[in-house]
């Protein structure tokens, strides 16, 4: 029966491997195009089809929303009588569902409200007399440092440092601080950390609970009461996490905690393809597995069924520039070995070096002249990739300039459309009302029609009493010289 399914999915056998796994911690480093998603489906499928585990005793965790949903719809195909007690969903999900559930442990009312990025940050700024900010709130535009606060306290919470943490941490910075520039230091951590500790008082008063929390919370929970994380130990005996090089410090602590009984966590990623480490992803994660789970089994998965083999070979070429990998770590290869059956004739990638820019745009040029000539392409099917839109311009005037037609897909000008402008500055004027360019721009736009004259003479009368010009229309009436 087994046999038939392999035959029927095209599993390969470093696929196999990982599907068909016992228990104990498994790590599958899994490259471009490998199946990885295909691989923890299967996966829940054979625990599930083989009896190794109740339905409800799985949970798969992965970084997107999307990837969740793709995931619930691929196991669903898989196993026929349905799979309603898996769960599968995002970390942030999960750290919802745990709060939700133990309301009463954590001490918060059960009509708890979710901030989501703007709300903490409209959420500061509506609190932020209550904050007591000197370095923090010029004058000049006390709302500043509001988007930074939000995505600072983030931070804090994705490492799992506390208020009472920073607090000790900067008081400690400030006594040992010699040098004056070492002091002005302190003074910006004594302030951030008052703002952490009073965030999350007032937080707490409103009964709201913000992005962040969705981890920090749950964590600190599961870790102080036993109870509550001895029954998430028993619910949930095989752990799966898709995309793990994408995850944080804190969701790996709390996945830890859950998974320290059963052991059975399964986590499938490839630290060569980590990119949201400016969200706080973690590469320790991933480069640290085997270290915390000794007894770990790796399998690389190394067949590649989505890119020719030229461009496999030219992309792990180019990877192992880089250092700290854990190809090297692990003393494992992950060279990629195509199984693509291209339709079109592949030509082998070759590397150019040009002294400028110009010298580069001639080249292709005339190398897309030469395709189009000998009929080896068609103009639709070339593309220039370039690395950003500012690199552009000198292939299209080279372009033009051969009499290549071309269509330049960028995004130039966007910022400069008359709609998206006004979009803009209608958000900077809802966000700082106290600027002028904002709502001068949407006042006199064709929504509202207010001349350039009359904007003028509101702007000046507003800078002779020392207002903003938001607050001087709200109370034009009060000026009869601006009717």
């Amino acid at each position: 029966m087994r046999k038939k399914i392999d035959e029927e999915i095209q599993i390969d056998k470093d696929q196999k491997d990982a599907i068909t796994y016992g228990e104990g911690p498994l790590l599958i480093v899994a490259g471009a195009g490998t199946g990885k998603t295909k691989v923890i489906t299967e996966r829940i499928a054979y625990l599930i089809n083989e009896k190794k585990v109740k339905p409800s005793e799985i949970i798969a965790l992965t970084f997107s929303e999307k990837a969740a949903a793709e995931m619930v719809k691929r196991v669903d195909e898989l196993i026929p009588y349905g799979m309603v007690d898996v769960h599968i969903s995002t970390f942030h999900s999960f750290g919802y569902d745990i709060i939700d559930e133990n309301f009463t442990e954590l001490r918060i009312a059960p009509d708890w409200k979710l901030l989501q990025k703007a709300d903490s940050i409209i959420f500061i700024a509506e609190n932020i007399d209550k904050f007591d900010l000197h370095i923090y709130r010029p004058l000049n535009n006390p709302h500043k440092y509001v988007s930074y606060f939000s995505d600072f306290i983030s931070k804090l919470k994705d490492n799992l440092i506390t208020p009472e943490e920073y607090v000790k941490f900067a008081n400690e910075y400030k006594e040992n601080a010699k040098e004056d520039a070492e002091k002005v230091i302190a003074e910006k951590h004594l302030e951030l950390a008052g703002f952490y500790k009073k965030y999350e008082e007032l937080k707490l008063e409103n009964n709201f609970v913000d992005y962040g929390d969705l981890i920090f919370i749950p964590y600190f929970l599961l870790k102080e009461k036993k109870s509550v994380l001895e029954k998430y130990q028993k619910r949930y005996k095989y752990i799966l996490i898709d995309e793990f090089q994408d995850t944080n410090y804190a969701q790996f602590e709390l996945i830890k905690l859950i998974a320290e009984k059963s052991r059975n966590i399964n986590v499938v990623g490839d630290d060569d393809q980590m990119i949201y480490r400016f969200r706080g992803a973690a590469i320790s994660n991933i480069m640290g597995f085997k270290d915390y789970y000794k007894d770990a089994k790796v399998v690389v998965l190394k067949t590649n069924y989505r890119s020719v083999q030229p461009v496999l070979e030219a992309a792990y070429k180019l990877i192992k520039n880089n250092t700290d990998r854990l190809e090297d770590k692990l003393n494992i290869s992950k060279k990629l070995e195509s199984k693509y059956k291209p339709t079109h004739k592949i030509q082998s990638i070759n590397f150019e070096f040009f002294k400028n820019y110009s010298l580069e745009a001639d080249f292709v040029a005339e190398k897309i002249k030469e395709f189009i000539q000998k009929d080896y392409y068609k103009k639709n099917e070339i593309a220039v990739l370039v690395r950003s839109k500012i690199d552009a311009p000198i292939f299209l005037k080279t372009f033009e300039k051969y009499g290549i037609d071309y269509k330049f897909s960028g995004d130039e000008g966007l910022y400069n459309k008359e709609e998206i402008r006004f979009l803009i500055n209608f958000c900077k004027m809802l966000n700082t009302p106290y600027e002028f360019n904002p709502i001068f721009d949407v006042a006199i736009s064709e929504f509202y029609n207010i001349g350039t004259y009359t904007m003028s003479k509101i702007g000046n009368r507003a800078k002779d009493f020392s207002m903003t010009i938001y607050d001087m229309m709200k109370k034009i009436n009060d000026y009869p010289e601006l009717e």
